[in-house]
């Protein structure tokens, strides 16, 4: 915060302990101190900065022109994310939206054309993790029977738990397994 310095004058029975400790004999009594004073609520035309010349500062003028406007229209952020132009493979690895015709259920995308597979941990230092499956529609349990067949083919040792949220429709793992079920959404055309 800003601070204007101002000059204040400090006296009273502390300086006594001043003179008995330091040694230094205080005369008048009063010792000069520096107050801060918060500058919040001054007024920036007080600032030496701002003038009244209109010469001091870049001119400027209002365009309709639509040629000029069109390279501002490049710099504001997109209200929706564009749909992404079909090509035979990305240099990322990322593969569009194929799902199956006869399929139960759909996995909607996120915004962004992810995959909405998610890890989350609950403690603080992340040693409990969950693994969400979100943006499900239609049945939510046999994408639930599928899910779990693929993580306990892959983790045949593992023990894990699954929990099924109709209503939000989203299906949640004990433990990490983002990879294995982003791999087999992603083979499944998801």
């Amino acid at each position: 915060m800003a601070t204007m310095k101002t000059l204040g004058f400090v006296s009273g029975a502390g300086f006594k302990c001043l003179n008995r400790i330091l040694g230094i004999d205080l005369i008048p009594r009063t010792l000069p101190a520096i107050h801060s004073v918060p500058v919040r609520y001054a007024r920036f035309k007080s600032s030496p900065l701002i003038s009244d010349d209109s010469t001091q500062y870049t001119g400027f003028e209002i365009s309709r022109n639509p040629e000029e406007w069109k390279f501002v229209q490049d710099l504001l952020p997109q209200p929706v994310i564009k749909k992404p132009s079909p090509k035979p493979e990305y240099p990322s690895g990322w593969k569009p939206q194929n799902p199956p015709a006869d399929s139960p259920y759909f996995i909607q995308r996120t915004a962004n054309h992810m995959l909405p597979v998610y890890l989350k941990r609950d403690t603080p230092r992340g040693v409990r993790k969950r693994t969400v499956v979100r943006y499900i529609q239609g049945d939510v349990w046999a994408l639930e029977e599928e899910l779990r067949a693929v993580v306990s083919k892959t983790y045949p040792k593992d023990i894990f738990n699954t929990m099924v949220n109709e209503v939000a429709g989203q299906i949640t793992f004990r433990g990490d397994y983002v990879s294995v079920l982003k791999a087999y959404l992603e083979s499944k055309g998801w």
